[in-house]
């Protein structure tokens, strides 16, 4: 009874994220079948699905860096260490992902391309994931096929072997990684492959925006609640529980300010 009790913030969590996703899935569905002018809206650029994947990686970004310095103010994690340095990397990453959805601010600032952007982007804009050069498409061979990759590692395969060899989990704590909680990694897959399934317009987009919710969920449910750490923030089932309504209002947050800035950069 006690574990199940101890399991509730991240099934709490696990079902905010559901339920954003069923959102998601659904209103595309309709829009595809009834209303297919306000679907182009749904997924173009600065539209609402790509301002849930910005919101989502710059969220996970600083929420690892806030954790990076808790862990350094209050456990006493040293800076030159494997861990605080794989932290900080992983949240850098999540920053490049950011940045590249923003086109590194143009499409907020609307500056125009250099000279390379603009003769080798795609789109024509100061973004890697979108270069073709020499008939090699960047955004195939590394944000589509590495990338697919990586993420089904991650994902996938390491959580499952985790789960029937927790030293894995220990070694990944120690580099300063996480790994998703299979709830979380349940609910991604079912929501891809439901969009695969559909055939909405620009999946890619709508693959980008639930991955970014799932990473995001996934650093808090890790780092935050505890799920195969041995030093969470949450200390024990008070916290862990006060800590899992937070993560859903910052959920809805996101999902609704999404939605605002989608209407007002439309």
């Amino acid at each position: 009874m006690q574990h199940n009790r101890d399991n509730e913030p991240l099934v709490f969590l696990t079902g905010m994220v559901a339920a954003i996703d069923a959102f998601l899935v659904g209103i595309g569905l309709w829009l595809t079948c009834s209303r297919p002018g306000a679907m182009a809206r749904f997924v173009q650029e600065d539209g609402f699905l790509e301002w849930v994947t910005f919101l989502s990686l710059l969220s996970a970004c600083f929420s690892l860096l806030f954790i990076h310095y808790v862990k350094r103010a209050h456990d006493g994690l040293p800076w030159i260490s494997v861990k605080s340095l794989g932290m900080v990397l992983i949240a850098g990453a999540f920053l490049f992902g950011t940045l590249e959805e923003i086109s590194w601010g143009q499409r907020l600032f609307h500056w125009r391309s250099p000279g390379l952007f603009s003769t080798w982007n795609l789109q024509q804009e100061t973004n890697l994931h979108n270069l073709g050069i020499l008939g090699i498409r960047i955004n195939k061979l590394l944000f589509s096929d590495f990338l697919f990759l990586l993420i089904f590692v991650h994902n996938v395969v390491l959580p499952i072997a985790a789960a029937k060899k927790r030293g894995i989990l220990h070694w990944v704590e120690k580099v300063g990684g996480f790994l998703p909680p299979l709830h979380l990694v349940c609910v991604y897959l079912v929501a891809a492959i439901a969009i695969q399934a559909i055939h909405y317009g620009r999946q890619s987009e709508y693959l980008e925006a639930i991955g970014g919710l799932h990473y995001l969920a996934s650093i808090l449910g890790t780092y935050g609640l505890g799920h195969g750490m041995e030093a969470p923030l949450a200390v024990n089932s008070v916290q862990r529980r006060l800590a899992a309504r937070g993560m859903g209002l910052l959920l809805v947050f996101l999902f609704i300010l999404s939605w605002i800035l989608a209407l007002t950069s439309g």
